[in-house]
């Protein structure tokens, strides 16, 4: 819905080869966003409320490698991140 998977494989469905249904991520998120607005009068858009998932998702993989790491002993600033499969992007 945000763009940020353009080229995310055909791996859903019951054969998997279907790509994600973005018409749906946009219906669900459109209700969530119309709950959002009749419990609290907050107006945003359904666009607004993927990004703040995406920014709680984000925030939270990054404590989580901090607390890892550091627990461990490591200096962050020596390191490079370096992401792989299926979450590396």
């Amino acid at each position: 819905m945000l763009g940020k998977l353009p080229s995310f494989p055909t791996v859903f469905g019951a054969d998997g080869n279907l790509p994600p249904d973005t018409g749906r991520a946009e219906l669900l998120f459109g209700e969530l966003a119309a709950r959002i607005r009749a419990a609290t009068g907050d107006r945003r858009r359904p666009e607004q409320v993927a990004e703040g998932f995406l920014e709680v998702a984000v925030k939270n993989m990054a404590e989580a490698i901090k607390k890892i790491s550091v627990q461990n002993g490591y200096n962050l600033s020596e390191y490079a991140l370096c992401s792989y499969g299926a979450a590396g992007a």
